[in-house]
């Protein structure tokens, strides 16, 4: 079956009828997508406005999101030498 893509403005127009009190099954079979699609735009565009994506370049919610997850040649991370063991128990 082909995935069928929905631009900002559709997600949030579905997302403002969940807000209103359409139940997530509901608009899920209306528009045809998996009842945790709903779910997982929440977190994105929930919050915004149509007005608000039409001021923003095509992708950029996108490009956003991932540019606050670190590349891995840009973490600070170290090695630990060994194994880490844990605390041994105290005597009371």
């Amino acid at each position: 079956m082909k995935r069928k893509r929905y631009i900002e403005e559709q997600i949030i127009s579905i997302l403002k009828e969940h807000q209103a009190g359409a139940s997530a099954p509901d608009l899920a079979r209306r528009h045809s997508v998996v009842e945790n699609t709903i779910y997982h735009w929440k977190p994105k565009y929930g919050c915004m406005e149509v007005s608000e994506t039409r001021r923003l370049p095509a992708g950029s919610i996108w490009r956003s999101a991932y540019s606050l997850i670190p590349s891995s040649s840009t973490s600070k991370t170290r090695v630990l030498p060994g194994p880490i063991t844990p605390p041994a128990p105290r005597s009371p």
